[in-house]
């Protein structure tokens, strides 16, 4: 397994695939870092966004959206032709012509996928805090440097998850071009349609009024119904959670500020994680089926 898996991690690391996406998101997030800087210095040391930190809210918005939608493409990149793609050219049924066991094959591929991607992640972070410490001069806190390292993580393990789902399609489907195109409209789905419908269904069931102080109960209820089933979404509880563990106030997409009343403090970093939960809930848990749904059809598969 961990020869197949080693094989696997330098194949997709010198793909041409694999590096023309990887260099998008890189330069993608970069750019969003340098964005957010020029911000920083035109709003000095003032917060960019009302009780979040100037240092976090760099992060929050561009790089936090980057990652949701190219680094998921990443992930579909490296999964889709997992399978079916040697399957087409005849050499995975070669490979289990050797003393190799089909499990040693599938765990390899999906191993060799999660580390290319978390290297992936942490690598286009990673240079986006350089370039803001080096360009702002200012050095992240101990709060922060927490926030930053749990939101890494979660976005390793969010690409993680579309690999997850781009193989389970390779595994299914008969061929590359249909598991591509069976990725690409899952993708599709979870990060435009869900939001598209939620935010119709929510208009019709709770119709809210003018302005927010005004119709409180109205948006509250309205953004309940919206987050209840913006949640079937992986992509849209991605954002969530990432938004909410960097200490946006903003997390589910509604803050009612009472006149004269300060922005509110955001939580700790526990805090926020605690009231994640049914968002990381979603994500871990498409992760693990995809997973073990892909080695079932794997192990129980004709290969010929």
């Amino acid at each position: 397994m961990w020869t197949i898996a080693r094989k696997e991690i330098i194949d997709h690391l010198t793909s041409v695939r694999f590096i023309i996406i990887f260099a998008v998101l890189t330069i993608l997030i970069l750019c969003s870092a340098y964005e957010g800087v020029q911000h920083y210095f035109k709003e000095g040391s003032e917060m960019l966004i009302p009780g979040q930190s100037a240092f976090l809210a760099v992060f929050t918005w561009g790089i936090t959206e980057k990652i949701a939608v190219v680094g998921s493409l990443l992930g579909i990149a490296i999964g889709f032709a997992a399978v079916s793609q040697e399957r087409d050219s005849g050499s995975l049924i070669t490979l289990l012509t050797h003393p190799v066991f089909r499990d040693s094959v599938i765990n390899g591929k999906l191993i060799a996928g999660a580390c290319a991607l978390t290297f992936a992640a942490f690598t286009s972070i990673a240079l986006a805090l350089t370039t803001v410490i080096t360009l702002t001069g200012v050095a992240p806190t101990g709060d922060e440097m927490a926030r930053l390292l749990t939101f890494t993580v979660i976005s390793s393990l969010y690409v993680v998850m579309w690999l997850s789902v781009s193989v389970l399609f390779s595994v299914m489907m008969p061929d590359t071009t249909s598991s591509l195109l069976a990725s690409i409209i899952t993708w599709l789905v979870s990060t435009d349609l869900i939001y598209s419908i939620a935010s119709l269904i929510a208009s019709i069931v709770a119709p809210f009024g003018g302005g927010i102080t005004m119709h409180k109960v109205e948006w509250k209820r309205h953004f309940e119904v919206f987050r209840a089933i913006t949640r079937f979404s992986p992509t849209c509880c991605y954002r969530d959670v990432a938004r909410s563990v960097l200490g946006s106030p903003f997390r589910g997409g509604l803050v009612i500020i009472e006149p004269g009343k300060p922005m509110p403090a955001p939580p700790s970093l526990l805090e926020c994680l605690s009231q994640s939960w049914p968002e990381i809930t979603v994500i871990v848990v498409v992760l693990v089926a995809s997973f073990a749904a892909s080695y079932l059809l794997f192990m129980r598969q004709e290969i010929r």
